[in-house]
């Protein structure tokens, strides 16, 4: 529900994911992209009234979402530095190195401790 514009600007700048689509673009393209544009969907936040159907809980997002659309979709600009492009690519390189060399069992297996347990 909350956005922190300066949290999320952080924190997409960093984006493992994101950095990887940028040097795919790189190596198809033969250029570095300048940086990526995030199209963020805020929760609502809103849970269903007290015998409220269904139906009549997606109506009353859907116009709540219609009064205030800049409250419910951001977009962020993100750029991305070529020179941080080519530093992400060589620890990218050693991500990858870890990763096999855990496939082939020559590292250990660790618990992700932020894991939620279900």
């Amino acid at each position: 529900g909350q956005i922190d514009p300066d949290a999320i600007e952080s924190l997409l700048y960093s984006d493992l994911q994101t950095s990887i689509y940028s040097l795919a673009i790189f190596h198809l393209y033969g250029k570095y992209p300048q940086g990526v544009r995030y199209n963020i969907i805020r929760n609502p936040g809103s849970k269903p009234h007290k015998d409220e159907t269904l139906q009549e809980y997606t109506q009353r997002l859907s116009q709540e979402v219609k009064k205030d659309p800049k409250h419910y979709f951001v977009r962020y600009r993100v750029y991305q530095p070529e020179k941080d492009l080519k530093g992400f690519e060589e620890e990218l390189k050693e991500i990858v190195k870890d990763f096999v060399n855990w496939l082939h069992g020559a590292l250990p297996t660790y618990k992700n401790r932020q894991a939620a347990f279900f």
